[in-house]
């Protein structure tokens, strides 16, 4: 673990941020794949497999090599969800996903606004049922992407006929039903203790917590601990994955209409 007999990083080489991608891309068996990656508004400290002889996959490097830039981390990080979407020559979409780290070198102010999370090799586990939830309740074959009216339908055969989809504007749609369904991915890793700094009681001892209903990251054991914090809605980082991704990918975004105003 970071920082433990003054170990700041991995004592070994580390491969880049693409080639642990392309692994992670690997299990959905095509070569039509996109990926990006959702902030978590908690950070944990890196981890690494202890001698590199051990490593068995390259998803073991997922917990010490920045998702962005691909540096060792030598410093905390930021927990990310990486999504790869998929699409075969029938046009069937697959998803896989994994739990990695964003270090201060792609985001140095990481700290300010997140929550401390000491699980980090069991966030995947705590994810797997909201995101397999959210997966499920989405439609690929819902959404018209060939024209401007969003509520227009087409049958599967004419999707494939005329190929309208394709792997960006999947992800791009993906992003917007997590976004619209209000995906919960916050409250699975709230961390078993008060969030007030000065009690950090924990919560399974109290009767009485109470949890933000707006950002759903801090949790207090009674009313006298809850405090200012800076606080967005749980499931905004949604949205803000989609604008990356448009300004990524160049992905067409969903027409504004009085909803989304």
């Amino acid at each position: 673990m970071f920082n433990v007999n003054n170990d700041r990083e991995p004592p070994y080489d580390t491969p880049s941020h693409l080639e642990i991608k392309q692994c992670i891309e690997s299990h959905l068996s095509t070569s039509n794949c996109v990926s990006c990656t959702v902030p978590l508004p908690y950070f944990s400290v890196p981890m690494w497999v202890a001698k590199q002889s051990d490593v068995v996959s390259p998803l073991n490097y997922l917990y010490c090599v920045c998702c962005e830039c691909g540096l060792k981390l030598n410093t905390p990080g930021q927990l990310m969800i990486m999504i790869s979407l998929g699409m075969d020559s029938e046009q069937t979409i697959s998803m896989t996903w994994r739990v990695c780290l964003r270090g201060m070198c792609c985001n140095p102010d990481l700290l300010e606004h997140s929550v401390y999370y000491p699980f980090i090799l069991s966030s995947q586990q705590h994810l797997i049922s909201i995101i397999e939830t959210g997966w499920s309740s989405f439609d690929t074959q819902t959404e018209c992407t060939g024209c401007s009216h969003w509520e227009c339908k087409f049958t599967d055969d004419i999707i494939k006929q005329y190929q309208l989809y394709n792997e960006h504007t999947v992800l791009d749609q993906l992003l917007w039903h997590f976004y619209d369904i209000k995906l919960d991915v916050v409250t699975p890793l709230v961390y078993n203790k008060c969030a007030r700094t000065t009690c950090g009681i924990p919560l399974k001892y109290c009767k009485n917590s109470v949890a933000c209903d707006t950002c759903r990251k801090m949790v207090y054991c009674s009313e006298k601990c809850v405090e200012e914090h800076h606080c967005e809605a749980y499931y905004k980082f949604w949205l803000l994955a989609l604008l990356k991704v448009n300004t990524a990918y160049g992905v067409k975004s969903r027409p504004q209409d009085s909803k989304w105003t």
